[in-house]
């Protein structure tokens, strides 16, 4: 199946189907994602994840208290060549910080996620593939170390003193060999096939960038895609940048195999940027305009220089706040502008590049430090890592 949907879906409560899919049959179901960078994919995720939650609540035949697990990770220019399955670490990395780790927002959740790390233990245990002292176990936290608590069972007490004895052993113990591709993707799919079964809902995994992804990540996720046995009560949405991706590209050949593999389990989405309506009504909402009229003159410098990509469509504005061509008056209590068109042309960049450099420049040499330690950080980064990082004064 092939869909169109522009950025504005993920603002205006556009229902989003992905497949086919609903809150009953969203299991088992493959999305690629494509569109430029900017134009709106995550939004669009996010959106269709909160849509199949809110579906799921106003069903009588199901519990709205067990929510929708939806994990994602991303790929990076950087990671790609540096840390085979940078993305796949952090979907893990994300799956045990929120049911290992106890980030969640109330004591129901709280419930319900030991719960549920108490019954994917228990699978685990009972699990030929990677249960305790087997290869699979010790390839899995090899490569993805932050699987430990849920594959040692560390998790069950906060036991961080048998956590360490654990770590110690595999450090003290007879090294191996390098676990040879198969067998990772064995391990890797039997433990995402034993979460997933222990779920009442199936979980959803989004994969972003994937024109960065390594060559082992690729085989992996071919493997895990184009097994139909693989996928139950499992979704898999996979993102990338359709301007990156040709037909000799490796993920253009992944595509191809999973789409002849799994049929019409498999929707091709792509993404556009938004017309020149959807941002007058953008533009004009942003600003607190009533009439779309009245943002016409903006609508006219920014549009051409942005051709409807969101991204660039907010960071023009806020580029023209920060020179002061667009401000706030608040005397009248409304955003005005003062220059003229061609003026306001000229306070627009038609590089989004330079655009966001120029805006780093305006920001305190402390941030600035701080950007650049971070740009060397292939995944995303917690509020410590960064308290330590503003905290050095070195």
């Amino acid at each position: 199946e092939r869909a169109d949907y522009d950025g504005a879906a993920a603002r205006e409560g556009t229902r989003i189907s992905f497949a086919g899919s609903s809150p009953s049959n969203i299991d088992s179901r493959v999305v690629f994602l494509s569109g430029y960078s900017g134009v709106g994919k995550s939004a669009l995720v996010a959106e269709f994840i909160n849509q199949i939650q809110q579906e799921y609540n106003n069903s009588a035949a199901n519990d709205s208290s067990s929510p929708v697990l939806h994990f994602s990770g991303k790929y990076t220019q950087q990671s790609s060549g540096a840390a085979p399955f940078s993305a796949v670490s952090e979907v893990f990395g994300n799956i045990v910080s929120s049911l290992v780790n106890g980030q969640q927002r109330s004591e129901e959740e709280k419930k319900y996620t030991r719960s549920l790390c108490t019954k994917i233990w228990k699978k685990i245990q009972s699990s030929d593939v990677i249960g305790p002292d087997t290869d699979g176990n010790e390839i899995l936290i090899e490569i993805f170390p932050s699987l430990r608590p849920l594959l040692d069972g560390s998790f069950a007490n906060n036991n961080k003193l048998q956590r360490m004895e654990s770590m110690s052993n595999v450090e003290d113990g007879e090294k191996k060999g390098e676990p040879t591709m198969n067998a990772v993707k064995e391990s890797t799919s039997e433990l995402l096939t034993l979460i997933a079964s222990s779920l009442q809902r199936p979980l959803i995994l989004f994969l972003d960038d994937l024109q960065w992804a390594d060559g082992p990540s690729m085989e992996l996720l071919l493997f895990l895609l184009a097994n139909d046995t693989q996928l139950k009560n499992l979704m898999f949405i996979c993102a990338y940048r359709s301007n990156e991706v040709g037909v000799d590209h490796p993920f253009a050949n992944i595509m191809t195999k999973v789409t002849e593999s799994r049929g019409q389990l498999v929707a091709k989405v792509d993404l556009f940027s938004l017309s020149q309506e959807a941002i007058s009504l953008f533009i004009a909402d942003s600003i607190g305009m009533e009439e779309v009229d009245s943002v016409a003159e903006l609508v006219e410098v920014i549009y051409p220089k942005t051709m409807g990509n969101i991204f660039c469509v907010m960071q023009a504005l806020e580029e023209l706040v920060r020179k002061n061509a667009l401000y706030y008056d608040i005397m009248c209590f409304e955003w005005r502008w003062t220059v003229d068109k061609v003026e306001l042309a000229n306070q627009v960049s038609a590089d989004v590049v330079e655009t966001i450099k120029d805006k780093i420049k305006g920001l305190s040499t402390d941030i600035q430090r701080l950007l650049s330690v971070m740009a060397f950080i292939p995944q995303s980064v917690g509020v410590p890592v960064l308290k330590e990082l503003l905290m050095n004064d070195e």
